[in-house]
């Protein structure tokens, strides 16, 4: 199935989602933040996390071919990671369709928390769902600084680069 994901694209649109990709994954992939933040440290934990500032990175751009091909490229990546656990070629699809659907509902969520500066249970619900102990106010604060300050940090870049 991996080899579906980028047909019809061009050299330029799935380079382009591959180095917004690296951005997001810069972002998160820090160990001290998974601590500070005491976000699971398991595939869903990651698949949440990463999966959130996939969304915001998306929100980033009104291009929606750009943005599709960012979505594209995060699932890709996840289909991989689902192999390498073991998942066959019969439980991916499914798998994947059930990841896919959370990740737009989460993302609408992400949405809304950006406009509100409501963070609290969206990070709750999404990130920490499937742990038993809730985080606390320092881990809510951690995750949603982060995500703030990558929305800045895009914006400050745009109007330095201008």
């Amino acid at each position: 199935m991996i080899f579906w994901w980028t047909l019809g694209r061009s050299k330029k649109t799935k380079e382009l989602a591959r180095t917004r990709f690296e951005r997001v994954i810069e972002a998160v992939y820090d160990p001290a933040f998974f601590e500070k933040a005491g976000i699971p440290d398991t595939i869903d934990g990651r698949f949440q996390v990463v999966g959130m500032f996939v969304a915001l990175e998306m929100k980033l751009s009104s291009d929606k071919k750009d943005n599709q091909a960012l979505f594209d490229h995060f699932f890709m990546n996840c289909e991989m990671g689902l192999r390498e656990m073991g998942i066959g070629d019969v439980g991916i699809p499914k798998k994947l369709h059930k990841m896919m659907k959370a990740f737009h509902g989460h993302a609408e969520a992400y949405y809304q928390a950006l406009a509100t500066n409501n963070w609290d249970q969206v990070i709750t619900d999404n990130i920490f769902g499937t742990v038993d102990t809730p985080p606390n106010k320092a881990h809510i604060k951690t995750i949603a600084d982060r995500a703030k300050n990558y929305m800045k940090d895009y914006v400050d870049d745009q109007e330095h680069a201008a």
